[in-house]
């Protein structure tokens, strides 16, 4: 097995996965809790390095030793201040213990605050005949808050409200069984680069394993107290793994485009943008998941999404109300590499100052390390910084994107988002290899992705300084819906349908 860092056009990189996981699957099966242990050691050892890194084994030991006392200081010490304090400020809110005795339909596991869009269409029609609980984060609900409080048929619950609201016992467990857990991981045979992994990374495994068993305590009492026919999230999650253990069925949302990055029996079901797509999942997965290309009800919501008020982001930014904004979003290696960064540098070195160029950085992008941030602060001027903005989680990233005049990026989710919202989109390709169909919008009948940087320059300027061809250009990308976005419009309640008709079949 390769021992050196993978990018996104290694061809190899479904493989590696695979020979990973399965190396796992085993102690899997045996112990849902290990179910993460793949991903993590993916992330870590192919994508970034991390477990080499002397920094974060300091703070991983610190982690470790901290969190549970933590966590037991704060439920004995501060936990009654913190429920009045949600009781006055999230009304909404529901709390565990309040309803305990309530029955509900499915369980929605809302973990990450970029992609809830995904399951909003869903739930808004899944309960209109069904009793559903959601646990996410206070940051996601406060969001999406509009949404949420329309809803019928539905309680929240915060999970880090919950998490802190276990009784003592479950804290002290967690202890005792994570150095079971954690011995039994190391005593497992591996391939060779696997197991030195492991060992170099053995502060972040015991430290992940604790996290791991607390989540898995907060959601045991949960599904010790529901009946639930099915269990809906955006990525994998902890819920998942007591689902299988009951047998109860999981779904999951495809979230961003492309599909990679799954692991086989990541869930039993996925919902997958389109055809294409699908395929890509399937190789992924190792055919080992049902894979329904339903569409994508993001689109759904974005195409409901009402333009937000200018003004707001470019008075936060000191942006004048005149000035236009292009932004780039940003997927990082491989695909924004040094010409990538270069036909940015060119565009700025000729547009005017009232056309303002903002970098929307990955939101899970390290600024400290940030090959997209400092290659540009490396290569563009003091005067083109000066009009040149990043953002990673300062601004929501749909009004970013409602605010914006022209969209550039390469394989980013953000190119179809914009496409929904009638926002003029260039997709990029300096990479000097084809991108996958699913990625690509000639392979939906749109304009191939520039590879020259001059054409580019023109083809941006002149929506932004012609009406005529913006709106020629935004009409385009009507054909686009069309063809990329399946069953736009009602894509939420054909998976809300799907989704009860695959409980019942699997219960």
């Amino acid at each position: 097995m390769k021992a050196n860092i993978i990018d996104g056009l290694d061809e190899s990189r479904i493989d590696i996965w695979k020979s990973v996981y399965y190396q796992f699957h085993g102690l899997i099966e045996q112990n849902r809790i290990f179910s993460k242990i793949p991903n993590r050691i993916m992330i870590r050892a192919y994508y970034s390095n991390e477990y080499k890194s002397f920094r974060n084994k300091v703070l991983n030991i610190c982690k470790g030793l901290f969190l549970i006392p933590t966590l037991l200081l704060w439920t004995i010490l501060l936990k009654p201040f913190e429920q009045l304090y949600y009781k006055k400020k999230y009304p909404e809110i529901s709390s565990f213990n309040d309803i305990r005795s309530e029955s509900f339909d499915y369980l929605f596991v809302l973990n990450t605050k970029d992609h809830t869009i995904s399951a909003i269409p869903v739930i808004k029609n899944l309960s209109n005949s069904k009793k559903i609980l959601v646990i996410t984060f206070r940051d996601v609900y406060r969001r999406y808050k509009s949404d949420f409080d329309s809803f019928h048929n539905v309680k929240i619950l915060f999970f880090e409200v919950e998490l802190k609201n276990l009784p003592i016992r479950d804290y002290v467990n967690t202890l005792l069984e994570s150095k079971k857990y954690f011995s039994l991981l190391m005593n497992l045979e591996v391939e060779e680069y696997v197991n030195k992994v492991l060992k170099l990374d053995r502060f972040f495994i015991k430290l992940h394993l604790t996290e791991e068993l607390v989540q898995y305590y907060v959601f045991r009492r949960v599904f010790d107290s529901y009946d639930f026919k099915g269990v809906v999230s955006i990525v994998f999650t902890t819920a998942f793994e007591i689902a299988a253990e009951r047998s109860i069925p999981t779904f999951i949302i495809q979230h961003g485009i492309g599909g990679g990055g799954h692991l086989p029996y990541i869930s039993d079901y996925i919902f997958a943008y389109d055809e294409p797509t699908k395929g890509e999942l399937s190789k992924w997965t190792d055919d080992t998941v049902s894979i329904l290309p339903l569409g994508a009800p993001r689109f759904d919501y974005l195409k409901n999404l009402k333009q937000r008020n200018s003004n707001g982001l470019k008075r936060e930014y000191a942006i004048p109300t005149n000035n236009k904004i292009v932004t780039f979003i940003s997927e990082g290696e491989p695909y924004d590499n040094d010409l990538t960064l270069l036909s940015l540098k060119k565009m700025r070195s000729v547009m005017p100052e009232s056309i303002n160029l903002i970098v929307k950085l990955h939101p899970r992008e390290n600024l400290n390390e940030s090959h997209v941030k400092k290659g540009i602060e490396d290569i563009f001027n003091q005067s083109e910084l000066a009009s040149t903005i990043f953002i990673r989680n300062e601004v929501d990233f749909y009004e970013v994107l409602a605010n914006s005049d022209a969209i550039i990026s390469t394989v980013s989710t953000g190119i179809s988002e914009a496409i929904a919202m009638d926002i003029p989109v260039f997709q990029i390709n300096f990479t000097g290899t084809s991108y996958p169909p699913n990625l690509d919008l000639a392979f939906f009948g749109g304009t191939s992705p520039f590879n020259d940087i001059d054409s580019l320059i023109e083809s941006v300027s002149s929506i932004l300084n012609d009406d005529l061809e913006h709106n020629n250009l935004v009409k385009k990308q009507e054909y686009l819906k069309t063809t990329m976005f399946k069953n736009i419009g009602k894509t939420g309640k054909l998976i809300s349908d799907a989704i009860i008709q695959k409980s019942e079949f699997m219960s």
